[in-house]
């Protein structure tokens, strides 16, 4: 499934605009949902995430992540707030994927990024909380990547966490030939255990 873009025309051209200044173009498609888990990988830097964040406003988004409760002290959480953050206790487990969850049931439109890998250092697995998390809204899931080798910022494929299993290879599948910035702190696309909630700002 897919949309046209949403939001106001200027604030689309400007992060186009800012990203094409950087030397990057962008690619995909939005989903026809106003609300959606977006998977974002490969996070190997703190690049990542603002690259994200331009190129879901090429889309008309606001995407919002997830950053450790701790990062969020005055004033501090003014500016991170603005940028999208939300505070997330990750000690919580599932219970931490059933707050998040809950947030989609708070607003007509939530563009909600999550980083499976958790950290920006070489990681042996992926946290599946991303996953419970869709699956426990009832939103799709949307693959954010970005590719250092090409320059590529990639929104899609969308897709319905129908099982964990199919899901990880349509990701698979997604991030085969793209190149992180930091290719050794990259991991293998694989899961270890379920539930755990992964920030996307640490």
């Amino acid at each position: 499934m897919s949309g046209a873009p949403r939001g106001p025309a200027l604030v689309r051209g400007a992060a186009r605009g800012a990203l094409r200044a950087l030397g990057w173009r962008v690619e995909g498609e939005m989903p026809a949902t106003h609300r959606f888990v977006v998977v974002c990988a490969p996070h190997t830097s703190r690049w990542d995430l603002w690259l994200t964040v331009l190129t879901g406003a090429t889309f008309g988004l606001r995407v919002r992540w997830l950053g450790k409760h701790t990062l969020f002290w005055w004033p501090n959480r003014v500016l991170l707030g603005w940028l999208g953050g939300i505070p997330v206790d990750r000690s919580g487990g599932k219970d931490a994927v059933t707050t998040i969850a809950a947030l989609f049931g708070e607003t007509p439109s939530l563009a909600l990024a999550i980083s499976p890998e958790g950290a920006k250092r070489l990681q042996p697995h992926w946290r599946s909380g991303f996953w419970y998390v869709a699956r426990a809204a009832g939103v799709p899931l949307v693959v954010a990547s970005l590719d250092w080798g090409r320059k590529v910022a990639r929104l899609g494929p969308v897709f319905e966490p129908t099982t964990l299993e199919a899901g990880m290879e349509v990701i698979r599948a997604a991030l085969a030939h793209v190149v992180p910035r930091h290719p050794e702190r990259f991991g293998p696309v694989q899961l270890a255990d379920k539930g755990d909630v992964a920030d996307s700002g640490g």
